[in-house]
């Protein structure tokens, strides 16, 4: 199932997971878009060499305060950069903030890819030095 088309299959930590044989493993289909909208999430806007548009702005709030307008602004950053990937079902992508104490804001963002009825749920953590993604089907 290659629709969606397929990638480098990376571990939590976006490194690339190797088989026994030495050969890159490989993901396709729903998982492979999830990763991408993961990967676009961690990745800088503007860094890619070859998609000057492929990543977001997070990144700019790591050492920010944590305040209610970059609350926000992270919140929409999160929303503009899921909307990206057009294998995801815009009218589906939604953001709400779920901690918002201390130094670390989170995040979870709700999502449909296209063609598929199943909801998927992006929890986003944004701290001081990281930003931390996990998902799972709701």
């Amino acid at each position: 199932m290659t629709e969606y088309g397929q990638d480098i299959l990376l571990d939590e930590y976006f490194q690339p997971l190797v088989a026994a044989n030495g050969e890159l493993l490989l993901t396709q289909g729903n998982h492979a878009v999830l990763q991408d909208v993961c990967l676009r999430l961690r990745t800088v806007l503007g860094t890619l060499f070859y998609d000057a548009e492929f990543g977001s702005r997070l990144f700019y709030y790591l050492k920010d305060n944590n305040t209610h307008e970059n609350q926000m602004t992270m919140k929409a950053e999160i929303v503009r950069t899921i909307k990206m990937d057009d294998r995801v079902a815009q009218s589906s992508v939604f953001c709400q903030l779920t901690q918002s104490e201390g130094e670390t804001i989170g995040f979870e963002a709700e999502l449909q890819i296209v063609g598929d009825m199943t909801q998927y749920v992006l929890s986003v953590s944004v701290s001081k030095d990281s930003i931390l993604i996990g998902v799972k089907e709701s």
